[in-house]
């Protein structure tokens, strides 16, 4: 269904919908950790191929991240509540189920958050290398020491192969 009132184009509610489905919640830009996932979620999608290809991350502090992709949070936040008159494509769905599975194994005593940040970390630093884990690994505890935790740093890696993500 068409809102012949929206007034942005809806390739700017495409990662409002991507981020819903993804958490089951709105992007909001109130909080440091709601950005932060905001990020993150748009890097995986983008890497499992969703029509993301404007935006362009680049390693930064906290991992990928996309000034453009977080424009939209500032610039569009009015349109947010377009979402219910949107749906995601089959295939778009299809594709994002593995940052469902994602979403759903968040290890305990992480914020959902900071797994994100794991997750497209190792994503951003393992994509187009030969790296093999253990190199990942330490690049990422020289770029985030606070991800020391080797078990989880498995975990993340252990879940991402099974996804066929790395």
């Amino acid at each position: 269904m068409l809102n012949k009132n929206l007034k942005v184009p809806i390739e700017k509610l495409y990662p409002v919908l991507i981020y819903n489905f993804v958490t089951g919640n709105l992007p909001s830009k109130s909080t440091y950790d709601e950005r932060l996932l905001w990020q993150k979620v748009g890097y995986i999608a983008q890497q499992l191929g969703l029509s993301l290809n404007e935006y362009t991350f680049n390693w930064y502090k906290a991992g990928p991240y996309s000034p453009g992709y977080t424009s939209i949070l500032y610039n569009f936040s009015n349109i947010f509540d377009e979402v219910s008159n949107y749906r995601l494509s089959d295939l778009a769905l299809e594709k994002l189920e593995p940052m469902k599975v994602i979403n759903n194994n968040v290890p305990t005593g992480m914020s959902t958050s900071k797994w994100f940040e794991l997750v497209a970390s190792i994503l951003f630093l393992k994509k187009d290398t030969e790296l093999d884990k253990k190199a990942v690994f330490v690049s990422l505890m020289r770029k985030k020491p606070f991800f020391n935790d080797e078990n989880i740093n498995d975990y993340a890696w252990n879940l991402l192969k099974k996804l066929d993500m790395i």
